[in-house]
């Protein structure tokens, strides 16, 4: 299935409302499955360690639409 996201493979529903936690959300692939799962309709939770402002987790605008944590030991903030 070339050209489909993964996301597009699997039943898009799925996602909607769901809990994720992600790691290495800034990174190339990250940024691209918390996109996905952002327009699916999933909660997502990421940890940012380092701001990187030309990365395509704030080109994609991903900064407004998950909850960002500073501190992966904020465990009350993941729920």
């Amino acid at each position: 299935m070339a050209g489909k996201s993964a996301m597009e493979n699997m039943e898009i529903n799925y996602w909607k409302d769901k809990s994720v936690f992600v790691t290495g959300a800034t990174g190339f692939l990250g940024s691209w499955l918390v996109r996905d799962l952002a327009e699916a309709g999933a909660c997502v939770v990421v940890i940012e360690r380092d701001y990187e402002p030309h990365s395509n987790f704030y080109s994609f605008g991903l900064d407004k639409k998950v909850k960002k944590k500073q501190d992966c030991q904020d465990l009350d903030g993941l729920a």
